[in-house]
Order: structure tokens, then C-alpha cells, then sequence
């Protein structure tokens, strides 16, 4: 990521350190504190309501119980260079953060920030790199789904069976991402004309005269929404038509049945949170027809391997993607695809696939459990074939407690360039 790269970073720091050292140190508590939000982002203590609140004076964006705790997280730059996660509140955090503040203002996604607001009008190209950004967070929703089914050899065989009609299920999808909603800096952007166009390019190659979009998920549109729009060539000329729908409910076999859905050769899902507890997805994925390809983004590495792990779980992955075949087990990488063909030369082409996304924007945004964690949504991406028939019995197949909490272990896929991404080749 160019932008990354500009402020001095190869990659997003990971924090998941300073929490996992704060629950070793207090083994009694259920600890569910938001670091930097409620309490402090560096011992921990959770705030009062006659807390004393030191934020940092520069983003104001992360908070401490005391100066002294301040000065500590800000003094641990030099620190991290020594380990492999990064721990506290650096000048690239910082940085980051400030960034967040012109982000949400461009957006208004922070109503009474004018302070921020101000200093963006007096800085023109400030408030332009905040809404570049701001914009291609929205626009990687269709440009991932374009180009990973372009370029991605895994989904060839799903492709090529749809025909000349191909169907895409995108599950949980909402009006604050896919279906992002006319904000400040998308305003004049017809979301259903990004998806033609970008889609324009499979269209043409895979000579499709009709992709076909179903957004469904509970945070869809109240009314039901129709779409139609040609797909065109760089000249101007008509290849396809885009035809696009928007469903509001859970994803299950009676919403499908019910709004006569057709059957999906591809299923999409962007920042699903398999494993988040308030989330229910057992029954959503047992609605997917068994031998569907699908594709899954989310916002970190850990959220992935974690998403991979609960479709183990779950019995509907068969085989895992070789650089996570250290994490879960050997005997699940599989050397022969899903088409029939042997894979001997050990670049997986056309198997499952995690690595990082390419195609993701350039917006970074604050974790609201942590103050100090940052992500860029869709950042990594994971891709399969949905199958209840499992090689192994579940308990044979769960990685290492261990082996979870290690971001290392996935086996770090970091180049993100087309050229070289696994899933890509």
C-alpha cells in the first residue's frame, strides 16, 4: 500500500500484544476493557466517572488514567523496533490516527468536529487526500469482487459453469459498505454504475451477457432495490448487463425461497466476524449449496485465520490454503484442486487461497476495542470452495491455542503485488 509506505510503514503495527500481556496480568477479571476508550490504554485501569482522562494532545484520540501513563505508551517506539508486534502509541500510530480525525470530518461521520473541519478548509489538499481515501474504502467493494474473480484462477471452473449468466450472492452485505450511501464524498457516485464498471472487464473476458448481484443481509435498504445497468468497454461499447438486487433479511433458505433468488455460482462475504458471539452464521452458511466457491474479506490477518478456523469448525472447508497449513494441520493441504487436476509445481493455482488483498483501499481506521490498533478494511482475503465433506473429524483439525494468537504462524504472505499474491497466480 503506496500510502502506508509514504508515512513510513511496510505494514499495519498489530496491538494484540498489550492485550494479551494485560490478561496475563490479571487472570481473575473477564477482561472486555476498551483500551484508550474506557480505560487506560496503558495499565489498563478502567475509567470512573471522577477519573482524571489524559488524552494525547495531538490525535485525541487515545486516553490514559495519567500523564505518566501518557509519556509511557508514547516512549515505546524505540521498543518496538526490538519486537515483532508493535505495543504503544508511536509517531506512525499518531499520525494514523490525525488521519482518522480528516477522514471521518470529510465523511461527517463526526458531526461536531469542526475544529477539524476548519483546518481541512484551510488546507485544500489535506481535505482532498481525506476523501481519496474515504472513497476507495468504498470503491474496493466492487473493485475486489471484479478482479479477484478476473484474475483469481480459483474461481475459473465457477465462471465457466455459470455460462453466459453469472450469479453472485453478496451475504451480510450493508448500506454503510457495499451499498455505501450517498455521503459527503460519494454523493455524485452511483454505486450500481461502480460495480458495472468494474465488473465491465470479467464480463468481456469470460464473454458474460449478464452478472447478476443479490445483496442480502440485515442492514440492506428497508425497500428492496432493482437495479439495471450496462456493462462497457473501454471504448464505450456495450459487453453485459449488470442486474442488481438488494434483499433485506438474514441470509437462509427461507429468504431465498421466499424472494426466488437464484441459485449463486459465487458467494461473497466482506467482514463477516464468523466468531464474533453476537453474530449467528451456522444456518447462513448451511444455506449455501455444498461445492459453492466463495470469497471473504476482513479487516486483519487474525480476523481471517480466525474466519478459516470457524469454517473448519463447521466442516465446510475441505483443504486450507498452504501458508495456513503449518497453523491447522499438513494432512488438510490437499495437491489436488477442485476441478480434478493435480497441482505439482506447489504454486496452488486454482486452490484455497488467504493472503492479502491488493485491491483494498487506502483508508485506515481506529479499532474500537484498542486505541492503538489500526486496520484497513477488506485488507486480506480469504478463498474456497464451501463443502460439508470433511477430510478429518473437527477435533483433529483445530490449530494450537497457541498457533491461534500467533499472526506469525499464518506463514506471512506480505507482498501484496499482483504478480506474486498466491491467489492471484
Amino acid at each position: 500500500m503506496d500510502f502506508l509506505r509514504s508515512v513510513g510503514l511496510e505494514e499495519l503495527p498489530e496491538q494484540q500484544t498489550k492485550m494479551m500481556h494485560l490478561m496475563e496480568q490479571h487472570p481473575e477479571e473477564e477482561f472486555n476493557l476498551q483500551l484508550g476508550f474506557d480505560a487506560c490504554c496503558t495499565c489498563g485501569t478502567p475509567f470512573q466517572p471522577s477519573s482524571t482522562v489524559v488524552d494525547c494532545p495531538s490525535c485525541q484520540r487515545v486516553s490514559y488514567c495519567s500523564e505518566a501513563c501518557r509519556q509511557q505508551d508514547a516512549a515505546s517506539e524505540e521498543a518496538e523496533e526490538e519486537t515483532e508486534t508493535a505495543m504503544g502509541h508511536s509517531s506512525i500510530i499518531c499520525t494514523l490516527l490525525r488521519l482518522c480525525n480528516n477522514d471521518e470530518a470529510v465523511n461527517e461521520e463526526v458531526q461536531d468536529d469542526e475544529k477539524t473541519k476548519t483546518l481541512l478548509e484551510q488546507d485544500p489538499r489535506a481535505k482532498e487526500s481525506a476523501i481519496d481515501r474515504v472513497r476507495s474504502e468504498y470503491e474496493s467493494y466492487p473493485a475486489t469482487i471484479a478482479n479477484v474473480l478476473l484474475q483469481g484462477p480459483l474461481y475459473g471452473p465457477a465462471i465457466q459453469k455459470a455460462a453466459k449468466h453469472l450469479v453472485i450472492h453478496i451475504i451480510g452485505a450493508s448500506s454503510d459498505g457495499e451499498l455505501w450511501k450517498k455521503t459527503p464524498c460519494m454523493k455524485n457516485d452511483d454505486v450500481w454504475s461502480a460495480y458495472a464498471e468494474a465488473l465491465s472487464e470479467l464480463a468481456e473476458t469470460q464473454r458474460l451477457d449478464t452478472i447478476e448481484l443479490h445483496f442480502i443481509g440485515p442492514e440492506c435498504p428497508q425497500t428492496n432495490i432493482h437495479e439495471t445497468r450496462p456493462m462497457k468497454t473501454v471504448e464505450g461499447g456495450t459487453v453485459g448487463i449488470l442486474v442488481a438486487h438488494t434483499h433485506l433479511g438474514s441470509y437462509n433458505t427461507k429468504l431465498l425461497q421466499q424472494h426466488e433468488i437464484t441459485k449463486a455460482d459465487i458467494v461473497v462475504f466482506h467482514n463477516p466476524g464468523f466468531t464474533c458471539p453476537e453474530y449467528r452464521w451456522v444456518e447462513t452458511l448451511r444455506s449455501v449449496p455444498k461445492g459453492t466457491h466463495f470469497l471473504l474479506t476482513t479487516n486483519t490477518e487474525m480476523e481471517g485465520i480466525a474466519d478459516c478456523q470457524f469454517l473448519l469448525d463447521n466442516d465446510l472447508l475441505q483443504t486450507v490454503p498452504p501458508n495456513l497449513a503449518d497453523m491447522f494441520g499438513s494432512d488438510l493441504l490437499s495437491n489436488t484442486n477442485h476441478d480434478g487436476n493435480n497441482d505439482d509445481d506447489n504454486n496452488n493455482k486454482g486452490g484455497p487461497f488467504f493472503n492479502e488483498n491488493p485491491f483494498s483501499g487506502n483508508r485506515v481506521r481506529q479499532s474500537g476495542t484498542m486505541g492503538n490498533d489500526v486496520f484497513v478494511k477488506n485488507h486480506w482475503m480469504l478463498g474456497g470452495v464451501l463443502d460439508s465433506q470433511t477430510k478429518q473429524p473437527p477435533n483433529k483439525r483445530r490449530a494450537t491455542d497457541s498457533s491461534r494468537g500467533s499472526v506469525a504462524a499464518a506463514g506471512r504472505a506480505r507482498d501484496k503485488s499482483k504478480a506474486s499474491n498466491p491467489a492471484l497466480i
